[in-house]
């Protein structure tokens, strides 16, 4: 079954970047959710919607008590698109690869205001 995510509206997308996901915790860059601090961009806002599509299998957590592990956490596999709604969620996520991946995930993560 092919599922498909398209995202309309009045939300614009600004930044994207590749996160690669591996044996370490990785995170969203803060410089591309929080605008605030340059003051070319300072009146377009911060981020108000991230749009990650995986490249491989990873685990992750938003609950910010603790890291996900490759066992523990919520499971993403290849193709599958997760959305972010939240500064906070933007803050708390960390994903890691899947113990039984064997090489990298890559992250494609689009940033909407």
């Amino acid at each position: 079954m092919n599922v498909t995510t398209h995202i309309s509206g009045l939300l614009t997308p600004y930044a994207f970047e590749s996160v690669t996901i591996g044996v370490t915790v990785g995170s969203l860059t803060a410089s591309k959710y929080i605008q605030r601090g340059s003051e070319a961009l300072r009146d377009l806002g911060d981020a108000r919607l991230v749009m990650i599509s995986v490249e491989g299998k990873v685990r992750y957590r938003l609950d910010g008590v603790a890291d996900p592990t490759g066992a523990v956490g919520h499971l993403l596999y290849n193709g599958d698109v997760l959305t972010l709604g939240s500064m906070q969620q933007f803050k708390l996520f960390r994903a890691i690869r899947e113990t039984s991946e064997s090489s990298d995930a890559t992250l494609r993560v689009t940033y909407f205001r």
